[in-house]
Order: C-alpha cells, then structure tokens, then sequence
C-alpha cells in the first residue's frame, strides 16, 4: 500500500495514520499565526524585533543564508496566505501590498517591487498611508471630484473623462497587463463598481 493510502481514515480504507508532513505543517502553520496576530509571548517578540524588523511576515522571502527553521516556517507562505485575512481596522498595521485585506490583494501578486517603487510609493506603506486615518469619510466622498482625482491621479487615469464609456474604453486594452496602472485602474473600477 502506498504510505497515502495507509495515511487515510479507517472507514476509508486507511490504517488511519496521522501523514507527519501534513501534521508537521499544521504545527508550523500555528506559529505563522502566533507571529501574524501579534501573539503576547516572548517568542513572538523576538521574531518581531530581530528577524521582521518592522516588516511584515508575507515580504520576507526564504535565503540560504537564513536559519533552517526560520526558512522553513517562511516557506509555507504560499501554503498559509490564502487562509489569513486582515482586518483593517485603523489601517496602521495593515500592509497595502503584502496583506490579504481585499478579494485582490495582496496587490503584491499583481505588483513587482520595482512597479511599486517606480511608482513612487513605499514598500512598507501601511494602508492608511493611502486610504487616508478616517477611512469612512473618504468612503463617504467617494463620488467627489477631489476624490476622484486622487484615485485618477494613482492610476495614471489623469486624461480619462469621469465616464463610464471612457474609464472602460481605457482599461480594455491594458486589461491583460501586469502594469502598475493596469492593476490599480482595475482595483479601482471594481471598488467603485462595488460602491455604486
């Protein structure tokens, strides 16, 4: 029998034996947990000060020069990302580009450090940084010509008229792209989609 045949629950047809690397994971994936809600231990504290250095768990990627355990808790971020959301809340610890705070984020997925920095914005930037402190109130004007000019202004939308028509004959032909205005003139369209 294979070994994922004997790993499987009795009434399966297994011998119902606990797969270790399976197992293995789901122990590693509670310290990612411990780490991502800021867990109140000694541990978590440490990791904070010396290994993320005010960075967030999901921008650090795995080297060989890295202790084996710490790589090895980094390398499950594909494994744990999809399952971790961000609450928001005040915006302050929330990455803009690293955390999962949206259907499409992280906007890293969709972004190369180098559209961000290109772009003039900062890798570390929290998402207050961009939404602004009362998130309500710029909800709250969305449909203002401010507002608008500022979402125009990141998107790159600046000579596109505030028309449904124009801002969709402009997004139809960079719609493929990977591009810094592609991907935020997208997100863009869909939040107010999702507003109106």
């Amino acid at each position: 029998m294979s070994w994922e045949d004997i790993c499987l629950p009795k009434r399966e047809g297994g011998l119902g034996i606990r797969c270790l690397k399976v197992f293995n994971i789901a122990l590693m994936t509670t310290h990612i947990w411990n780490i991502v809600s800021n867990k109140e231990s000694l541990w978590v504290q440490w990791i904070h000060m010396y290994k993320l250095k005010g960075r967030t768990l999901w921008d650090i990627r795995p080297k060989a020069s890295m202790s084996w355990g710490w790589r090895k808790l980094l390398q499950l971020h594909d494994v744990v990302k999809p399952f971790l959301w961000k609450q928001v809340g005040n915006g302050l610890r929330t990455s803009l580009w690293y955390d999962t705070w949206c259907d499409q984020s992280p906007l890293a997925n969709f972004l190369t450090p180098r559209d961000i920095t290109r772009n003039r914005f900062h890798l570390r930037i929290a998402y207050v940084g961009v939404i602004g402190n009362d998130k309500r109130a710029v909800m709250g004007r969305c449909f203002s010509s401010k507002f608008w000019s500022l979402l125009r202004h990141l998107a790159g939308m600046e000579r596109v008229a505030p028309v449904l028509e124009d801002i969709i004959a402009w997004l139809l032909p960079i719609g493929a792209k990977r591009s810094f205005n592609s991907v935020v003139g997208k997100l863009l369209f869909a939040a107010t989609s999702y507003f109106i």
